[in-house]
């Protein structure tokens, strides 16, 4: 067998399943104003909040997905200065 069809054979549905989670995931981020970043987020101040992330389309809150457990743990262990929890999450 050639390797390009067995290749194709593992490479396809690989594509097919990782597009469908990323259509299907359960994660709730929203992109944020000039005005959410400054007055909610705080970002470049003190209490700046930890979920404000800068993602591909902006700045994006993602209080409300999986990275949420991870930004919570490194603020616990002092691994990041945004060290904020400024709102409910942002929807």
């Amino acid at each position: 067998m050639e390797w390009w069809i067995l290749f194709g054979a593992i490479a396809i549905p690989m594509l097919i399943i990782v597009f469908l989670v990323a259509m299907f995931r359960k994660d709730k981020k929203m992109l944020l104003d000039d005005k959410q970043i400054k007055e909610i987020c705080k970002m470049g101040q003190v209490d700046c909040c930890r979920y404000l992330t800068c993602g591909g389309k902006g700045f994006e809150c993602v209080k409300l997905t999986s990275l949420k457990g991870y930004l919570d743990t490194r603020v616990a262990n002092n691994d990041i200065r945004a060290k904020g929890d400024n709102c409910k999450g942002i929807l």
